[in-house]
């Protein structure tokens, strides 16, 4: 920043302790207009300072807000100032929040869903603003209102016209009675409620971007967990499908069942017990296992094909205790499909 004055008092800016770039940027911007400077310019290619920007227009409060963007052909100036005078106060205040909710560096993203998709969920569903106010809050234990209002949205990104209210029951609507891929379903509640915490987190940090010495606590409780290699995330708190215990004769039976049903009606793709077992036996393992148990599609693939060559039944009867949950799954399939003979 370029100054015909000459003014060294640090007192806004120092001690800070700030570790990333971003939010020292707004930081300065912030120090500019309280020593009167009423046009700020910031030069970055991270969208994350725009947003920041944006979110933080009322607080730094300053006549003009430019941002130098992009590099090359793509580089152009943002008027951050006309931006925020045309978004809602409430909505303004929580973009930070929404972009953490959507995909940020330190939060994942939706699954086939982009920032687009997204901001026009939130167009269609204002009441969304309200659970990104919450957030900002910080409490540990979410009200139940927060979550579901959260759990609404995360629906309605992935099924405009839907009338459900819970991401579980979006799963297995979306992939039972409108064919989704299972790439292509909500994350279960138990890794939607990981996320809304490192969202939180994330936020927070955001939050406190114009004070030198935020305080913020262990991201310990906010969705992360810590390793010999550094902070990872938590996931999901669902158990893995390996730890499930042994089942009852109930259940093998019930296994049976399913593979008889299977067999006669045939899967998705054209593929049936009859001609293609293992194919077939790994569309259950899938379904049950991603479904109703959280597990990785790729490790339940993999670690079917490694041991393809011990034959479906003997493969079936060994990992039957795998399946814990398909006495509710051959349940569910004799309601959604009409299958008689289970």
């Amino acid at each position: 920043m370029l100054s015909s004055v000459v003014d060294a008092d640090m007192t806004y800016l120092a001690p800070c302790s700030h570790e990333e770039a971003d939010t020292r940027l707004l930081l300065h911007a912030a120090d500019a207009v309280q020593k009167g400077f009423r046009k700020v310019c910031i030069r970055t290619v991270d969208t994350d300072v725009v947003v920041l920007a944006i979110a933080m227009f009322d607080r730094i409060d300053p006549e003009e807000f430019w941002i130098a963007f992009g590099t090359g052909s793509n580089f152009r100036y943002i008027p951050v100032h006309s931006v925020a005078a045309l978004m809602n106060p409430k909505a303004r205040a929580t973009l930070h929040v929404f972009h953490a909710f959507t995909g940020c560096d330190t939060t994942s993203s939706f699954a086939g869903r982009g920032k687009k998709t997204a901001f026009n969920t939130w167009n269609v569903f204002p009441e969304v603003t309200g659970a990104f106010e919450d957030l900002l809050h910080m409490q540990e234990n979410f009200e139940s209102t927060t979550i579901s209002t959260l759990q609404r949205f995360v629906v309605l990104m992935y099924d405009r016209t839907s009338d459900i209210a819970e991401v579980n029951e979006a799963r297995k609507h979306l992939f039972t009675r409108k064919s989704r891929s299972l790439e292509n379903l909500p994350p279960t509640l138990a890794s939607l409620e990981q996320h809304i915490k490192r969202v939180c987190y994330q936020s927070n940090c955001w939050n406190q971007a114009l004070i030198p010495k935020p305080k913020l606590p262990s991201p310990g409780n906010w969705g992360w967990k810590k390793e010999q290699t550094g902070w990872e995330p938590v996931w999901t708190t669902l158990s893995e499908a390996s730890r499930y215990g042994q089942p009852s004769q109930k259940h093998h039976s019930h296994v049976l069942n399913l593979f008889t049903a299977v067999a006669k009606k045939g899967v998705p793709g054209g593929v049936s017990v009859t001609r293609q077992p293992s194919s077939a036996l790994h569309y259950v393992f899938v379904l049950v296992t991603v479904i109703y148990m959280n597990s990785s599609y790729n490790q339940v693939s993999v670690y079917f094909h490694q041991r393809s060559n011990w034959g479906w039944l003997h493969f079936l009867n060994y990992y039957s205790w795998f399946l814990g949950a398909m006495y509710q799954v051959s349940c569910f399939y004799h309601k959604m499909h009409n299958f008689t003979d289970i």
